[in-house]
């Protein structure tokens, strides 16, 4: 979990900690160096509704437009945002979670902090994060 500790200030705990899933999902992309899908995911004139990855994870984005669809009609009215680790790829106490926008841009943004830090040489992507991130 190379940006994880920088990025979130502590361990990875995945047995208790309640945002595993995000955080592990995160780090993922950074690690793989797939800041551009992260950027795809946030930038909300593109049409693309989530991201997945090894091992078995998924990273969703909901627009207020599609909420009728079916698959979304349990997600929390409040959520934007959902992450989810599949159970039989890496085990957690809580594999999926949801989020509101401003938790969400909080954890990427603690992500993007220790990315930063690790490669500099990526200012370009993370300038343009940062643009998409923007509150």
């Amino acid at each position: 979990m190379e940006y994880y500790e920088k990025a979130f200030g502590s361990v990875f705990e995945p047995h208790q900690d309640k945002n595993a899933a995000i955080k592990f999902i995160l780090n993922s992309l950074l690690m793989n160096g797939e800041v551009n899908r992260l950027i795809e995911l946030l930038d909300l004139t593109l049409h693309i509704g989530c991201l997945e990855g090894e091992p078995g994870w998924e990273l969703e984005r909901l627009e207020d437009k599609d909420r009728s669809l079916p698959g979304y009609s349990e997600w929390p009215i409040w959520a934007y945002y959902r992450a989810a680790v599949e159970p039989d790829s890496f085990q957690l106490a809580y594999p999926e979670a949801y989020y509101n926008t401003k938790d969400f841009i909080s954890f990427v943004n603690q992500a993007l902090t220790g990315y930063s830090k690790e490669h500099p040489e990526k200012q370009s992507e993370i300038k343009v994060l940062e643009q998409l991130i923007a509150i």
